[in-house]
């Protein structure tokens, strides 16, 4: 496989997320968001830092992107041009998310760490699905550290566990032993995550993986798979490549 490199953008970033449009989103170490573009330009930075660094983003939607604030127990959700359009303090609404994602209907999706429950809710906070205690059920406290929700599932990453799967009602449909996978990217049927230099494709209707070898000699912190492209995040720069087979 070849990479062209499109850009590079040199910053401390802790995380990032992307649009269908090939924007990225990054959290920046002055606890700011900044979009770039597809040519590697800032064309928006948000003015909001009040609550500190973001644990995290989800650009699923580009004119809704939804910012999680863990130690502060809020949710921020903003325009395209980085402007809070509402926020949402979870506390108020007696939720208490260590980690949270974006549904593809622009509800939420978090794990309750005050009753062990995978939630979903609106973006008023107001409660629209639950999963079973999940202690109780399987008798010990998982431990996520991300979420991402598609079509069809809510994929919710436990380093020592695995990944767990849920419907769209809360209800668990499978544990996947993928351990030490901090995020990932669903796509249909598949799991997209980073181990160590190569990005993995890994089916859990099929089973099949297929393993691509970055061009990095560093581990990635985060990947992104988009089309014939993706966006490779290291410890000091964010990287966008184009890829084709030879």
């Amino acid at each position: 496989m070849n990479f062209i490199l499109i850009y590079y953008f040199a910053a401390h970033f802790s995380a990032f997320a992307c649009d269908p449009f090939g924007n990225a989103y990054a959290i920046s170490a002055n606890h700011f968001i900044q979009k770039i573009d597809s040519s590697g330009k800032v064309v928006a930075t948000s003015a909001e830092n009040s609550y500190g660094r973001a644990t995290s983003i989800d650009a699923g939607n580009p004119l809704c992107l939804t910012v999680f604030y863990k130690d502060y127990n809020r949710v921020l959700f903003l325009d395209n041009t980085l402007n809070v359009v509402q926020e949402l303090n979870l506390s108020t609404a007696l939720l208490h998310a260590r980690t949270l994602c974006a549904g593809p209907d622009n509800n939420l999706w978090m794990y309750d760490e005050a009753d062990h429950k995978v939630k979903q809710t609106d973006r008023s906070g107001k409660l629209l699905h639950e999963s079973v205690d999940l202690l109780n059920q399987f008798g010990y406290e998982i431990n996520p550290v991300f979420m991402a929700a598609d079509g069809d599932y809510v994929f919710v990453c436990d380093t020592t566990e695995g990944i767990y799967l849920f419907d769209l009602y809360g209800s668990e449909v499978m544990n996947i032993p993928l351990k030490g996978v901090r995020c990932l990217q669903p796509r249909k049927q598949e799991i997209i995550y980073v181990k160590g230099t190569q990005l993995i494709r890994y089916n859990f209707r099929t089973f099949e993986t297929n393993t691509l070898d970055l061009p990095t000699d560093v581990a990635p912190q985060q990947v992104y798979l988009s089309y014939n492209k993706t966006f490779v995040l290291l410890r000091d720069q964010l990287l966008l490549y184009r890829f084709f087979a030879e």
